[in-house]
């Protein structure tokens, strides 16, 4: 650790894992590593990977919305091969914490991390989708209420949530 400081450099003899501290400025081609050729999981393709999502989200629009019912439109810039996704719901915002059955059991981190209060309790069934707008109708809102929604797809390569939650106010009766 010592050559960290110095020369921005670290070996793990335990996995092989190498650190470059110039390296954290982005997708750039790491130097050569002293012992020779770089390990396949560090060659600059592979390394590029890291800072790419599966999914390119082009930014959503609330299309409709009456007292008990809404319609979100997600543009959908890029996606991979089976593509489906889950549009979560809820009155309060849970970033990406979708609800997990655990029938009580897990220990007091685990139950609290899923807790009500911490994750999305409503979701609508997965669907398959591809590059374009796809269409999420959320159904039995109760009116007069703030929601907010989050999307999630997943394929064949990856999985990704979008990076921003939204909200609508469903009207009066």
């Amino acid at each position: 650790m010592a050559d960290y400081a110095t020369e921005g450099w670290m070996i793990a003899h335990t996995g092989g894992f190498e650190r470059y501290a110039d390296f954290v400025q982005g997708p750039t081609e790491p130097p050569a590593s002293k012992g020779g050729n770089l390990p396949e999981y560090m060659r600059p393709e592979k390394v590029r990977q890291l800072f790419e999502l599966p999914v390119e989200f082009g930014g959503f629009e609330v299309a409709s919305v009456d007292s008990r019912s809404a319609t979100i439109e997600y543009a959908i810039k890029k996606t991979g091969p089976h593509s489906h996704a889950v549009l979560y719901y809820d009155t309060k915002d849970c970033i990406s914490f979708a609800h997990k059955e655990n029938n009580g059991m897990g220990s007091k981190a685990e139950l609290a991390m899923n807790s009500p209060e911490r994750t999305w309790q409503h979701r609508l069934p997965e669907q398959d989708i591809k590059e374009g707008t796809a269409h999420f109708k959320l159904d039995g809102l109760i009116p007069q209420t703030t929601y907010y929604f989050r999307l999630f797809v997943g394929h064949d390569e990856g999985k990704s949530w979008d990076y921003e939650s939204g909200h609508f106010t469903t009207k009066a009766l």
